[in-house]
């Protein structure tokens, strides 16, 4: 081999090197920006799932409020309900 031949070799063999370490750094960044993207998914998952959580607390929050109503009602239809049934047995009993 002469002298232009290995100084072309050696050319094109330090244009590989710098290719190859410019597409690894591009990898590396282009993996980076992948990681931080999935980190900000994750991130806004977890928020939404702590919304979730509130809203669900306060569904039961307004499910417990409202048993709660329907029983104060029931016990109160059912007292309304025992005074009538006595107060029809008095009126038979009277006439």
């Amino acid at each position: 081999m002469n002298k232009n031949n290995r100084v072309v070799i050696a050319v094109f063999t330090v244009l590989y090197i710098i290719a190859l370490v410019v597409m690894t750094a591009d990898q590396k960044q282009a993996l980076e920006e992948i990681e931080v993207a999935r980190k900000e998914r994750i991130e806004v998952i977890r928020l939404e799932q702590i919304d979730l959580e509130l809203r669900i607390e306060d569904i039961k929050e307004q499910y417990k409020e409202i048993r709660d109503l329907y029983i104060r009602q029931g016990i109160l239809l059912d007292d309304v309900r025992t005074r009538l049934h006595m107060e029809l047995f008095e009126m038979e009993d009277l006439e």
